[in-house]
């Protein structure tokens, strides 16, 4: 038997009532809640534990937590703090009001007992899931991508051993305890080291349909046509970066519109004037969203967006 704790699955009177007072039942998390069965995840998670040691935390928790710091584009560190005092996320959590969150150590060695393919396996169940509960839809997709930050003292890991300047390679960074991460650029005037999390959301619900990590150094636009798999949304919308004409023709090919915002002019002409533009109000509602996220997340060198932000989408 796998050591790990189950899914809790009843509350307290005290955290009904207060949930009952401070959630509003309309909320993406509370559906999330109610129409998903999330207890799939112990058994997927079984292989990857050992029937020895500690009992481990929940895995539906844990995962929950991952899945919460996707959505809302919060660092492992913060997700932490976050989980234990917004009251939305103890709920989602099936955390009792007054009880702490696990730390972001349990949470990233977590990440890492999962590995990849044990991660991307119950996350594609889950998008299978909310599709089948109509809670995705595959009409438009948003994809973007935010900064990862490796845990790594660079200044240390230079010292450690200093970058060899004939290395072919800037963007590693020798003394690193982190090898796979590499410096790379969100805009052209700040440098981070560590890696980019890709991600596709879905416009009706901003549920996550798809996820990938990259190091840092490789470009957003590489993945833009990862983020368009499983089924292929009827139209994707993405910021300039994006704008390639490979992606248009590749897009088109599949049968997925392409609202990705042009380099030559961000204004939006008028509806259905321009081939690659909205046609309709809820395409335009999709790809104004996506331009009052572009605004407000560039003046962050973490790449890190507050979930205020995020729920502005």
């Amino acid at each position: 038997m796998a050591l790990f704790k189950s899914q809790r699955t009843q509350r307290t009177f005290m955290d009904e009532t207060v949930y009952d007072r401070l959630i509003p039942r309309d909320h993406l998390l509370v559906k999330l809640n109610q129409a998903m069965d999330w207890s799939f995840i112990e058994e997927a998670c079984k292989p990857f534990y050992q029937n020895r040691g500690r009992l481990g935390e929940s895995p539906v928790l844990l995962f929950k937590m991952l899945f919460l710091a996707y959505l809302y584009k919060i660092s492992e560190r913060r997700i932490e703090e976050d989980c234990t005092f917004n009251v939305l996320f103890k709920y989602f959590l099936g955390l009792e009001v007054d009880e702490k969150a696990p730390d972001h150590s349990t949470l990233s060695k977590f990440r890492d007992r999962l590995g990849k393919v044990g991660f991307e396996a119950i996350f594609n169940r889950l998008v299978e899931l909310a599709r089948q509960q109509g809670i995705v839809s595959d009409e438009l997709r948003i994809v973007d991508s935010t900064l990862q930050i490796a845990n790594v003292d660079v200044l240390r890991a230079n010292l450690k051993l200093p970058r060899d300047p004939d290395d072919d390679d800037k963007t590693a960074l020798p003394g690193s305890s982190d090898p796979d991460a590499r410096f790379g650029h969100k805009t052209k005037e700040k440098t981070f080291y560590g890696y980019k999390q890709h991600i596709g959301v879905d416009l009706d619900h901003d549920f996550i349909t798809n996820v990938a990590t990259s190091p840092g150094n490789i470009s957003d636009d590489d993945y833009l046509m990862a983020m368009a798999t499983g089924p292929p949304p009827q139209a994707l919308t993405a910021d300039k970066l994006y704008d390639k004409p490979h992606h248009h023709d590749r897009l088109k090919n599949q049968g997925t519109k392409s609202f990705i915002i042009r380099k030559r002019d961000r204004r939006f002409p008028a509806a259905g004037s321009t081939p690659g533009r909205p046609s309709n109000a809820r395409e335009l509602n999709g790809f104004s969203r996506l331009s009052r996220i572009i605004t407000a997340g560039s003046e962050l060198a973490t790449g890190v967006w507050p979930a205020s932000v995020c729920r502005t989408l």
